[in-house]
């Protein structure tokens, strides 16, 4: 039903993984969290992907700096990640326990360049800016998206989160509301 807005959520999720938030009230970094944290960004906006919309260094930067002040340089490193060596990102969600897969997932969903590339790839399936954005609120507000890049980072499947009535609920209340009658037509093809 939902399947191509579900399909363009999940592409972003993948995405979001890799990227940021700006430190959103969290305290500043030390000089060597700092070092760690520029490094982690360098190697964020080192490979040029077009459909990667966190290459720009300030939505790397916001990322990276939550992800190292959240997590700490000691507990990085156990995870692979150092500034000598920032390691596969894959690898290190792997190791990582539940809460700080959560705590990162959080990182990224604050990150104002999140919610503009799950915009933006609504936007180019034919929905307005103004619908788009209210989606967006909708789906971080109800927690779905949440789930969605969670299961992604922990490489589980995303169909259980997808079936969820209440999850169902959320995604089709979030649509009923943000969309105008065109749009939902355009979604549910």
């Amino acid at each position: 039903m939902a399947g191509r807005l579900v399909g363009a959520l999940l592409i972003v999720a993948l995405v979001t993984v890799a990227c940021g938030d700006d430190a959103g009230g969290q305290a500043p970094l030390t000089d060597a969290e700092q070092a760690l944290a520029d490094v982690i960004v360098a190697e964020m906006t080192a490979s040029p992907d077009p459909s990667d919309p966190f290459q720009v260094e300030a939505s790397a930067r916001c990322f990276a700096e939550g992800l190292v002040g959240e997590l700490g340089i000691t507990r990085l490193a156990e995870l692979g990640i150092e500034a000598q060596n920032v390691g596969d990102p894959n690898a290190a969600f792997s190791l990582m326990t539940d809460p700080e897969v959560e705590a990162t997932a959080d990182i990224a969903l604050r990150c104002p360049a999140f919610r503009d590339a799950l915009a933006t790839e609504m936007t180019a399936d034919g929905i307005s800016d103004d619908s788009a954005d209210c989606l967006v609120e909708e789906l971080v507000d109800s927690g779905v998206f949440r789930l969605l890049v969670i299961a992604e980072m922990k490489g589980e499947s995303t169909d259980a989160i997808e079936e969820d009535a209440a999850n169902s609920a959320a995604l089709i209340g979030a649509l009923i509301k943000c969309l105008t009658p065109e749009e939902l037509e355009t979604v549910l093809g």
